[in-house]
């Protein structure tokens, strides 16, 4: 059912094969700060309609770099599902894929519910596939039977389905659509992502800007640390003991008692290191005259909350005027799955604030077409 690849031969002959196909579908199974740190690609899979091969990057044999150029040479198609992660791993390892065929665009643009590959298969193919592993530690070698086949599983049947939506696209007449939304796809550029980062706007809360800039260079510690000990940051000690202390640094004092920190940090030593951070960072803040003041928590300033109230008096305005009337059709005539993924809420927000980023050719000219029938006032929009 499948080939192991881990050995510089085996990987070799994989590569010439490969390169003499037009099509192969392709998936990865990955770790994403679960296992261990950082974003890490953990098995390749690849089937050419033919054979399936499983390609183990974690192997010492294996330069996995050297199948990036099949990968990214845009004479051979490669098929895939929800695409987007592997697209984001890949582009953070070097490689641009290109001629991408997603399928989940192709089954959204013909109204199929927004389901997992599994569902997708039964769905289309009246297929059962096993999800058991799908969760499973893919840095764990040797992979377990069930590993090796839910691998498989996730690349060998989507060749078929790609052909089935082909001709169901070409019927529809959105065979171009779905053309379009795979190159804006894969056009897109993912190399400078920050994929371990842990921060959020939330994260602000309430605190000062002393305080903010404390708890920043706390994160900053903690992500060195994961990467230094090769663990996800949250295996070490939470987010929330780190704010804490960035209000009050005597908590630090209670650290061995705290239980999300990990069991080796737990010692005086550790300690230290962290009242050494924290004055350094208290010095730096007071430098950068930082306020004490603290913040009413979820407060905008007045500016971003003059900026986001027009912004969604612009949306408002542009669903009522045009854009709503543009989804009731559409539910109407493709059904409000494809309807969804067309133009959502979210689209109407950009382009009622002139962002036509995600505007492709084709929903321009589907949005014309049926304002003009409905004698909408789209140009208003989308004009040009």
């Amino acid at each position: 059912m499948y080939n192991l690849i881990n050995k510089a031969d085996d990987f070799q002959s994989c590569v010439d094969s490969l390169s003499q196909k037009s099509q192969f579908s392709i998936d990865l199974e990955f770790d994403k700060n679960r296992f261990r740190y950082g974003f890490n690609l953990c098995l390749m899979q690849i089937f050419d309609g033919k054979d399936c091969y499983l390609i183990d990057p974690l192997s010492d044999d294996i330069d996995i770099k050297k199948i990036f150029p099949l990968i990214e040479d845009p004479k051979i198609e490669k098929v895939a599902f929800s695409f987007s992660e592997d697209l984001r791993l890949l582009h953070s390892l070097g490689c641009y894929p290109q001629n991408v065929y997603d399928i989940s665009f192709a089954a959204a643009l013909l109204n199929f519910p927004p389901v997992s590959l599994t569902k997708l298969l039964h769905m289309v193919l009246e297929i059962e596939t096993d999800k058991s592993s799908q969760q499973s530690n893919w840095f764990k070698r040797p992979l377990s039977e069930d590993q090796k086949n839910y691998a498989a599983e996730d690349v060998i049947y989507l060749l078929q389905m790609k052909n089935i939506f082909e001709i169901k696209a070409k019927e529809a007449g959105v065979h171009d659509w779905i053309k379009q939304e795979n190159y804006h796809f894969t056009d897109s550029d993912y190399a400078d992502v920050d994929h371990n980062g842990s921060l959020k706007e939330k994260d602000k809360g309430d605190l000062s800007e002393f305080e903010w800039h404390i708890f920043n260079k706390l994160i900053d510690f903690r992500e060195e640390l994961a990467e230094e000990m090769n663990k996800p940051a949250f295996h070490l000690f939470d987010k929330h003991h780190l704010t804490l202390i960035a209000r009050n640094k005597s908590r630090i004092n209670d650290w061995d008692e705290v239980p999300s920190v990990h069991r080796s940090l737990k010692d005086e030593s550790f300690k230290q290191r962290l009242r050494a951070l924290v004055h350094n960072a208290e010095r730096e803040a007071e430098e950068l005259n930082l306020s004490k003041e603290p913040k009413s928590a979820g407060r905008l300033s007045k500016d971003d909350y003059d900026r986001n109230r027009m912004i969604n008096e612009r949306f408002k305005l542009a669903k009522k005027t045009v854009f709503g009337r543009i989804q009731a059709m559409l539910d109407e005539r493709i059904g409000k799955f494809a309807r969804t993924f067309i133009i959502s809420n979210r689209l109407i927000k950009e382009i009622a604030n002139n962002d036509l980023e995600n505007l492709l050719p084709y929903k321009k000219e589907l949005f014309d077409a049926l304002a003009k029938e409905s004698e909408l006032p789209v140009d208003k929009y989308i004009s040009g």
